[in-house]
């Protein structure tokens, strides 16, 4: 049998060849034969060489057996596999499926799997050292599987990567440190060898980390530190003893607490108040840093300072340095350490025995002034609580402090030595002191390491005794006033505080004693209060209860309180000045007579005869007389006269009146000589009117003009003529008019009565010339001053206001007389505003100059200020009435009050109102040298009171203010309640001050509510001390000295409001009946009545005003009589008010 080859050819192989003898062969089994190889059967009959038959087969499909001699080739990723055909039917191959899996070491396995015809193949991307399983199937043509070549191989070696995912976990002194094996080649790690060094700038190696492990966690447990950063490294090596990749993982130990028992605290050094510590560190298994150290020192016994500690930041490791203070001297501490790192504390390491050294002992306690007499102090104290070491003795000394009294400024300063003692006991007693002096005692106690701090001065004050006299006393008189009706005069006594009052003064006590001849003589005490105010200590007081021409003495000694004794009196001595002489009594004027029949010449002379009695007068000696002479049909009724001065009032001669008949009409002229004393002549005959055997004779006309060198000539009279007599009586003080008397010389030949008619002609038409020019005049004036303008009503009773409000309250009544009222004053100059118009807040707002509030003159040369002086209604100039400060005007505003010693400011306006500023806030207030400061503030629902302190460096002054803040009135109104404004008003004037203090008052321009607050104080003291009304006159007046007062109807209106309230409630009369009132001086005893006059202060008010009343009642003085008196009222002469009332007086 022959194997065909697949491809056609010649050659045929012979394999096998059978022989067989049997003829009858019809077939033949072969066997073993290759399946699916291509064969040729031929059969040969005996030796030929030619086949008899032939026939080509394919045999059968068999099972094929496994490849043949596989062999692997492994790489480091990679397993080349080859093998050779399977021996047993070959043929029958159809391709070959080759599967990979593995790595058998892990738990999951990855299948990989090739076919291929070749007779290789080859697997990628495989794990180093990994153990794969591989079968190789040849896959038979029909499909079906070849015997399989199953076994196992082995992936080469290669360097495995770093560890994955190192833990660490670490304690203080111990760590466990974990990890994930490479990720590549880790099939081929045989183990890791771990080494490790602490980081630091040496890296030293630390032993204890150095090791080698095939577990993936190894744990360290001995000779490591605590806070220690340590560096380890780790490398996974191979069984070939291939290093894989290191990895390096940083660790640092957990914290811990510092072994106190390893901690030495020592002390360095000790002083009175300090410890020096030292604390060492010997635990060097703990790298934690030590962030402080905290020192402690407790006191084993009770001392001032039991307790001390000091917080020492960790500088080192090791060394802590601590100075412990304060601490008390000459005791036993307790000290500590206590090391804190980032742990926690350590426990305290204890020195129980430590010792500060002595000191000066502290200073005694509970100093206390024991007793104290006119010339001695005893004190006494305890010991000090810490001594600081055993006390020897105590230190005291004495030291005058100051007076406890007032002491004038330019008192010397008083020289004493200071007292020094050395006691053992804790009291000590100094004699020989002066009586009512502060005293400062200070003791120091004494050890043996020195003196101690000496105590606060304590102040011991002696006992006041009887003070030394008063100084410098001086009188000094003013008057009389200008009021023939009432006698008022003052007198000024003035001293000096004694340097040396030895006490507080209570009061200084005057004893006044005044006689007169042929009067009863007067005494009185004053008790006038220390006013401190004064710092050069001058006094003064003013005395208006005087009788006229008294000799007056006064003994001024001092009372200090708690002391019964006076001290030794002053004396001072004065006349009262004589007062106007009073107008006669009735049965007096009756007693004068003037005729031409007793003379010898009845045509040129006439005969005065007066009663000596007029020479006589109450107010004072009647030194002169004058008899006035006019012709009654040229100068009509004389008006009676009266005037205060020393010289001789000017009044025409005879010839400068034309009494000579060179003019037209004789004026008033003055017939008897300058300062003439009448001497009384013995009446010639009596009658039951006369009241003395005496009287004064004068004949009038015996002078021959030309002949006589007089100032006043005698000169003779015009026949057929009335005239008028004017007896004018004279004191020191000044002359009035006593009564006027008439008579008619005698007709003499008669001219014709041409020449008559036409002097009667010329004559009448120069009167009435003169008549016009002064009735223009007199119109001109009384538009400059208000009196032209006619008041509406007059002066009103209190008890019939209530009737008089309900009419006049109507609005076009109070809108007709607020209209009248606004022409007040329109004339006056104000011409000094001009110069100081940057000072003005309102430009048609400035004071008039005749009462303009005049300062002392400053560095840019200016003496203006809008500021006002305001009558009250006895005193003159009040009240200032000024604008709001401007913030240039504030310094003026200040200089002001110091200026004219104000006391009492009222302010009516806010600061700002909506938002327009009123007025500048102008305190506290510190430029140039000026401070104003607040020291008290009182806030109630009404007002503010705040008490300020003016000081002015620059001259010394330094002042008490109390300023008044009005919080009720509303802007663009008045107030709702007319009460609230009542109140405020009072609480105001009670407020104490100097009778010479004006109070200033100021809104935003000073008119309007300025005018409002004024105006009601007005009324409210005439109402107090008349029982009379008068709104339309009060405002009048106010016009008249500053513009624009009481600005707008509405607070007219308010006004009567006001008004009303107060006589509704009573006030006046309620006020009238208040004990303590002044009492009135004694009238003398004479017919002529004399006006009194009351201080115009508050009941129990300290201080008194000397100022004079003046009372205006429709233009005309009031005669005030004493209430003896009542019933009788007096107004003076038509006509003697006539003249212009000056600014002072309004």
């Amino acid at each position: 049998m022959e194997t065909t080859p697949d491809t056609p050819s010649d050659e045929v192989k012979c394999e096998w060849t059978d022989v067989s003898s049997d003829g009858k062969l019809r077939e033949y089994l072969l066997t073993d034969l290759q399946g699916c190889d291509l064969y040729t059967f031929q059969v040969f009959i005996n030796e030929n060489s030619t086949a008899k038959a032939s026939q080509t087969f394919t045999s059968a499909e068999k099972l094929v057996s496994a490849v043949y001699e596989p062999s692997p080739t492994a790489y480091p990723t990679q397993l080349h596999w080859t093998w050779f055909s399977p021996q047993n039917h070959p043929k029958c191959v159809a391709n070959y499926s080759v599967t990979l899996t593995g790595p058998i070491q892990r738990s999951e396995n990855k299948t990989m799997n090739v076919i291929t015809e070749e007779t290789f193949a080859i697997f990628d991307d495989l794990d180093p050292c990994g153990i794969y399983l591989v079968e190789i199937v040849p896959n038979q043509l029909n499909g079906s599987a070849g015997t399989k070549y199953q076994e196992q191989s082995t992936v080469g070696e290669d360097q495995p990567s770093v560890i994955q995912d190192p833990v660490v976990e670490a304690e203080a002194y111990s760590m466990e440190v974990s990890w994930k094996t490479p990720e590549y080649a880790d099939l081929c790690i045989d183990g890791y060898r771990l080494s490790g060094w602490m980081e630091d700038d040496k890296l030293v190696e630390v032993e204890a980390l150095s090791i080698t492990t095939q577990n993936t966690t190894v744990v360290f447990d001995k000779n490591l530190l605590a806070c220690q950063v340590y560096i380890i490294q780790i490398i996974p090596y191979t069984k070939e003893n291939l290093d894989g990749q290191l990895r390096q993982v940083g660790v640092e130990t957990k914290a811990a607490i510092v072994d106190y028992t390893k901690v030495k605290l020592e002390m360095k050094n000790a002083g009175s108040e300090f410890i020096d510590l030292i604390a060492f560190n010997a635990d060097y298994n703990n790298s934690c840093p030590t962030i402080f150290a905290l020192f402690t020192c407790n006191a084993t016994t009770q001392v001032r300072n039991p307790y001390a500690e000091r917080y020492v930041e960790g500088h080192s490791k090791q060394g802590f340095n601590a100075s412990l203070s304060p601490l008390s001297p000459y005791a036993t501490y307790v000290c500590k350490v206590i090391l804190y790192n980032v742990a926690g504390p350590s426990e305290p390491v204890v020195d129980a025995d430590m010792h500060t050294t002595t000191y000066f002992p502290e200073q005694p306690e509970s100093v206390m002034l024991e007793k104290s007499t006119v010339s001695s102090l005893l004190f006494n104290w305890q010991p000090p609580t810490y001594t600081n070491g055993p006390i020897k003795y105590y230190q005291a000394f004495l030291m005058r402090h100051e007076a406890s009294y007032f002491v004038p400024a330019d008192c010397a300063i008083v020289e004493q030595d200071t007292k020094s003692e050395t006691k053992g006991d804790p009291s000590v007693n100094f004699t020989g002191l002066a009586p009512a002096v502060r005293y400062m005692m200070q003791v120091a106690a004494q050890n043996d390491f020195g003196m101690g701090v000496y105590t606060e001065p304590v102040i011991g004050i002696t006992l006041p005794a009887v003070s030394d006299s008063v100084t410098q006393l001086t009188v000094l008189t003013q008057g009389p006033v200008n009021n023939n009706a009432v006698y008022e005069a003052n007198v000024t006594i003035t001293w000096k505080v004694p340097c040396k009052s030895n006490g507080d003064i209570e009061y200084f006590q005057l004893a006044f004693n005044g006689t007169r001849n042929n009067f009863a003589p007067v005494s009185f005490e004053r008790r006038v209060e220390l006013d401190t105010g004064n710092k050069q200590g001058r006094m003064s007081y003013t005395e208006t209860e005087m009788q006229p021409q008294f000799d007056y003495t006064v003994e001024v000694s001092v009372k200090n309180r708690d002391v019964e004794q006076l001290s030794s009196s002053v004396p001072g001595s004065w006349q009262s000045p004589a007062g106007l002489p009073t107008i006669p009594s009735d049965e007096l004027i009756k007693q004068m007579r003037a005729n031409v029949e007793e003379t010898s010449n009845p045509t040129k002379t006439a005969i005065v005869r007066l009663p000596a009695d007029i020479m006589t007068s109450a107010s004072g000696d009647i030194k002169w007389m004058a008899l006035m002479i006019s012709q009654k049909n040229c100068a009509g009724v004389p008006h009676l006269k009266y005037d205060v001065s020393s010289d001789w009032p000017k009044v025409l001669s005879y010839q400068e009146a034309g009494a000579d008949g060179t003019g037209d009409c004789s004026l008033e002229y003055q017939t008897t000589e300058e300062r003439w004393h009448p001497e009384p002549v013995q009446r010639q005959r009596r009658d039951g009117e006369v009241t003395s055997d005496e009287e004064i004779v004068f004949t009038i006309g015996l002078d021959k003009c030309s002949e006589v060198q007089k100032t006043y000539c005698n000169g003779p009279l015009l026949p057929d003529t009335d005239y008028n007599v004017v007896v004018r009586l004279f004191t020191a003080s000044g002359y009035s008019d006593a009564a006027v008397l008439n008579f008619k010389t005698k007709a003499a030949i008669k001219v014709t009565l041409i020449l008559v008619s036409v002097c009667s002609c010329l004559l009448l038409a120069f009167v009435l010339g003169l008549t016009v020019l002064w009735v223009r005049k007199r119109l001109a004036w009384k538009r400059d001053s208000g009196q032209g303008i006619e008041d509406p009503f007059g002066n009103v009773i209190a008890k019939n206001f209530a009737i008089f409000y309900t009419e006049v309250a109507k609005p076009e009544k109070l809108a007709r007389e607020f209209k009248e009222i606004t022409v007040v004053a329109l004339e006056l100059s104000y011409s000094a505003s001009e110069l100081g118009c940057h000072k003005n807040r309102y430009a048609d707002i400035f004071p008039y100059d005749k009462n303009r509030v005049i300062l002392d003159i400053d560095a840019e040369g200016s003496d203006y200020i809008n500021a006002s002086f305001i009558d009250g209604h006895t005193r003159k100039k009040e009240y200032i009435a000024t604008q709001g400060p401007k913030p240039e005007s504030v310094m003026d505003f200040w200089r002001m009050i110091l200026q004219y010693n104000v006391r009492v400011i009222v302010q009516v306006t806010q600061f700002r109102e909506g938002n327009t500023i009123k007025c500048h806030e102008y305190y506290p207030y510190n430029v140039r040298g000026l401070t104003v400061t607040i020291k008290s503030k009182e806030v109630l629902e009404l007002y503010d009171r705040t008490e300020l302190t003016v000081v002015h460096d620059k001259y010394g002054l330094k002042e008490k203010v109390i300023h008044y803040y009005f919080k009720k009135w509303p802007d663009h109104g008045v107030p709702e309640d007319p009460m609230h404004l009542i109140m405020f008003v009072k609480k105001v004037k009670a407020e104490k001050r100097p009778s010479y203090s004006p109070i200033v008052v100021h809104c935003s321009a000073g008119v309007g509510r300025t005018g409002t607050f004024i105006g009601l104080d007005l009324i409210m003291q005439r109402l107090k001390s008349e029982s009379k009304i008068n709104i339309f006159e009060t405002v009048k007046k106010l016009r008249f000295q500053r513009m624009k007062m009481v600005q707008t109807q509405q607070q007219y209106t308010f006004l009567y409001a006001c008004t009303y309230e107060l006589v509704k409630h009573k006030i006046p009369r309620a006020a009238l009946k208040m004990d303590g009132r002044p009492k009135s001086v004694t009238v003398p005893a004479i017919p002529s009545p004399k006006k009194v006059s009351f201080p115009d202060v508050d009941v129990g008010s300290e201080y008194v005003s000397s100022a004079p009343i003046t009372d205006l009642d429709d233009g005309r003085p009031i005669v005030q009589l004493p209430s003896r008196f009542s019933g009788l009222r007096r107004n003076s002469p038509p006509g003697e008010n006539d003249n212009p009332t000056s600014s002072s007086n309004m």
